[in-house]
């Protein structure tokens, strides 16, 4: 049994808050980062989404007993709880826009939501991939993990998850051409580790486990907290890490 599928059944079945504290500790940068991503680049904003996500976790423990990886979880539900926290501001944004250009008798702008959908291109990329190749680049790149780790949670050999890595990288190349991104495999690797990586705010694991915990147990929902801004700037350069984007040790 996997490390995550054990931490899940020691909380589902006995209540082991220890145990969550684990699973969110392992787990938080994937979803700290890809809430960020989304949109949520007000940390604050990024915080009430990973929350939402585990207390999410925390109530369907028991229905997701048996998932040997958490991450493809995880990451889609976090841009799930992200995507619907976005719209809702960018609607608000739009209205304020509207309201404003009535009394400056002016035209809003009409291209944020191209800008919007632009940076947010290789999350849906990654969203089209199909479930092996996507848990493959979740765990070497988001969760920067060894090769040799890589195959181990996907339970094949180190040489089947690179060559594994290497399709899905040449597979998002693919899919970002139509979105109007032209980017090399290799570069491809070094923005997606680029973007995977987000310095989680300090302390933030143990609060987020002990609300998701408390908030399961009671059956509440907390909401996510009102927004001033959200900016969003997808990064990519094309630095020479051959080894990270071919599949090569870190």
């Amino acid at each position: 049994m996997s490390k995550d599928a054990e931490l899940l059944r020691q909380y589902a079945q006995s209540g082991s808050e220890t145990a969550f504290a684990e699973l969110v500790g392992r787990h938080l940068p994937l979803v700290y980062a890809t809430a960020l991503r989304q949109g949520c680049s007000d940390g604050a904003l990024a915080k009430d989404v990973a929350q939402t996500v585990f207390i999410d976790l925390a109530r369907k423990a028991s229905s997701l007993l048996g998932r040997e990886l958490l991450a493809g979880w995880l990451y889609t539900s976090t841009r799930l709880a992200a995507s619907k926290v976005v719209r809702g501001e960018h609607r608000r944004q739009l209205r304020e826009q509207i309201a404003a250009s009535i009394q400056e008798q002016t035209t809003p702008p009409e291209s944020q939501s191209d800008q919007a959908e632009l940076r947010l291109v290789l999350d849906e990329a990654l969203g089209e991939l199909d479930t092996d190749e996507r848990n493959a680049v979740l765990i070497r790149f988001f969760q920067g993990k060894e090769l040799k780790e890589v195959g181990s949670a996907l339970g094949i050999s180190e040489d089947a998850a690179r060559m594994r890595i290497t399709r899905a990288l040449a597979n998002l190349q693919t899919l970002l051409k139509p979105r109007g991104v032209t980017i090399t495999t290799v570069a491809l690797g070094t923005a997606l580790a680029t973007e995977a990586a987000a310095a989680v705010p300090a302390g933030l694991a143990a609060g987020i486990a002990a609300t998701a915990v408390a908030s399961a147990a009671a059956g509440t929902v907390t909401s996510l907290s009102p927004v001033r801004s959200i900016t969003m700037t997808v990064v990519s350069h094309n630095v020479s890490v051959e080894r990270m984007a071919a599949g090569g040790a870190s």
